[in-house]
């Protein structure tokens, strides 16, 4: 499945919602983001069926700090976090995000 970006608020409460995902938050003025996004991409390619949804910082502010209020996470960046049930059930950063590790917060490794 391919990466669903996250331009508004409804988009954004779907994947707050979620039953299983992945939410990750890019910045593309870093070169870690560069980096976690190969790993986030390569979840992606050996876990088309969860929906990986990606937030572009630096453009979509407000909605990335929409994400750290709800689930109580601080922001960070690149950032991700698996949801499951609607919860924020496990969150990494920077070159913490790496595809197995991923894969393992969803008890997949």
């Amino acid at each position: 499945m391919a990466i669903e970006h996250i331009y508004d608020e409804e988009k954004l409460a779907t994947a707050l919602q979620s039953d299983q995902a992945v939410l990750y938050k890019n910045s593309k003025s870093c070169s870690i983001s560069a980096f976690a996004m190969r790993e986030i991409q390569q979840f992606s390619n050996e876990h088309p069926e969860i929906v990986v949804y990606m937030l572009e910082v630096r453009e979509q502010r407000s909605l990335s700090q929409k994400i750290a209020t709800r689930f109580d996470i601080p922001h960070e960046s690149p950032q991700v976090i698996v949801i499951q049930n609607g919860k924020a059930v496990w969150h990494a950063s920077h070159f913490d995000i790496k595809a197995g590790v991923v894969a393992a917060a969803f008890g997949d490794g």
